[in-house]
């Protein structure tokens, strides 16, 4: 790849994201020492300085460091060399091209590490000159970015975090170490190589994710690759995880595939941590929709959204069904969710439809007609009368169930309904003349709304409101038109 092409290909990123590559170079030799390629003395000091320049279009950018120096002193220049952090998920780099990156978009470069000076002048090449340095690197760049760029560059590299054995200053102010609110370990996906010149290959690896407050000054949070930012993600934390993330060269994204498991992990983890009002975040809902959530988590989502544990879901075919779940305290979950949020409710928090949990009684299977000379037969002709003025020819049949605490019901058939009263709960005071009482008129029109419906599954939804609204006024027009002649 030539060098203008390696230009194009990073002049549009943004400052922190070029410099990032030259502080997880530092922070890769700060980490422990686990295997033999990892032996070397570690830094314990990154040092980072922006320094605006006069005339406001160029910023240098130096970092410094004290660790072993370069390996190889060509890999400040070898484009996609190799390099020994592919065999490590633990360590942050893998293509091997962090101060090419720099190097492409800076006006003039520098390299100093231990033994070697290697100089990138403005007129183009390079230069290489030895030097007596015993320990460290400095990374010294002209970069075209103006004062605002410095300032938001300062800003940006402040929200980094350090890792606990190496401090990290930028421009004398040492970032302070940012502990986990909460840390939870979950297998990921992560990138790695078995031996040089063998592919890299995707593997799943037991790792920590650590979540803490956000740094940024929106609120919003960001996914960390062992300290270092990568992508905004909307969630209220910064989300740090522990191993190398699969990712494109640049490192400055991931697929959704892999986000969505994060927010999972991220609910799971911090379900108990989170406000009622959050739990409608559409990350949220893709954890929700993820199948390695908890169940822990879903029963907090269904709490925090709907402010009950116990919940069911909104009947269509029931409408009378919802009404009792509210009534006994359930919070009764409206229609608009996916499919894989319906599922995750049903399997982990056991929600049901409301019909499932609080069924609409089936009308008594023995009922039986007003005794001849009775009150009920008075009830029932008077039923009859006021059901003629809503052009019904109705039919009127008592049960007795005194457990049953439905006291009426509609069967209904076009112009023919039939209504039923129940004896056992209305009780017998209530079919004594005259029926005149507030009681007597708010049942009969129940009922008779659900007869001008003409349709015995609407319900008490809008078309029985209309229903009923029609049998009261068609009774008082046709009754009062009746008393006129």
């Amino acid at each position: 790849m030539s060098a203008s092409g390696l230009r194009e290909l990073n002049s549009g990123r943004e400052p922190w994201d070029l410099v990032k590559e030259l502080i997880q170079n530092v922070w890769d030799e700060a980490s422990s020492a686990t295997e033999l390629w990892d032996a070397a003395p570690s830094a314990t000091e990154c040092r980072v300085t922006i320094e605006p320049q006069p005339g406001d279009d160029a910023t240098l950018v130096i970092v410094q460091d004290d660790g072993p120096g370069f390996a190889d002193i060509a890999d400040a220049y070898t484009l996609m060399g190799h390099t020994d952090k592919r065999f490590q998920p633990t360590k942050r780099g893998l293509f091997n091209r962090g101060e090419k990156d720099v190097i492409s978009v800076a006006i003039e470069a520098e390299v100093e590490t231990v033994g070697h000076t290697v100089k990138f002048p403005r007129t183009g090449s390079r230069e290489r000159v030895a030097n007596s340095r015993a320990t460290g690197t400095v990374v010294r760049a002209l970069m075209p970015w103006d004062k605002g760029q410095s300032q938001e560059l300062v800003a940006r590299l402040k929200r980094f975090r350090r890792p606990v054995n190496c401090r990290l200053l930028v421009n004398d102010f040492e970032v302070p170490l940012r502990p986990a609110k909460k840390k939870r370990f979950a297998t990921l996906q992560t990138v790695t190589q078995d031996a040089p010149e063998e592919p890299l290959r995707t593997i799943r690896r037991c790792t920590e994710i650590h979540f803490l407050d956000p740094q940024a000054a929106s609120g919003k949070g960001w996914l960390h690759e062992m300290g270092i930012p990568v992508r905004p993600v909307d969630c209220p934390w910064d989300i740090d995880i522990m191993q190398k993330i699969p990712m494109p060269e640049q490192r400055n994204d991931v697929k959704e595939t892999y986000l969505n498991r994060i927010y999972a992990e991220a609910l799971n983890a911090t379900h108990g941590m989170l406000e009622a009002d959050q739990f409608g975040s559409q990350w949220v809902k893709r954890a929700i929709e993820h199948t390695r959530v908890s169940s822990e988590a879903v029963k907090s989502t269904v709490k925090g959204r709907y402010g009950s544990y116990k919940a069911v879901f909104y009947s269509t075919k029931d409408y009378d069904a919802n009404h009792r779940a509210h009534d006994n305290g359930y919070a009764v979950i409206p229609g608009g969710l996916s499919k894989r949020e319906v599922k995750a409710f049903r399997q982990h928090a056991g929600v049901k439809d409301s019909h499932e949990v609080f069924p609409t009684p089936k009308p008594p299977d023995i009922d039986y007609p007003p005794e001849p000379g009775s009150n009920q037969e008075r009830f029932a002709e008077w039923v009859t009368e006021m059901s003629s003025h809503c052009n019904l020819s109705a039919t009127v049949r008592f049960f007795n169930e005194p457990d049953n605490r439905r006291q009426a019901d509609c069967e209904v058939s076009t112009e023919s309904p039939t209504l039923r009263f129940n004896e056992g709960s209305l009780g017998q005071t209530f079919f004594e003349p005259p029926y005149e009482s507030i009681e007597h008129w708010n049942l009969l029109l129940h009922e008779l709304g659900h007869a001008l419906t003409e349709s015995p599954s609407a319900g008490h939804g809008e078309a029985w409101g209309e229903g009923v609204s029609k049998a009261g006024a068609l009774i008082a027009v046709n009754s009062n038109l009746n008393r006129v002649e």
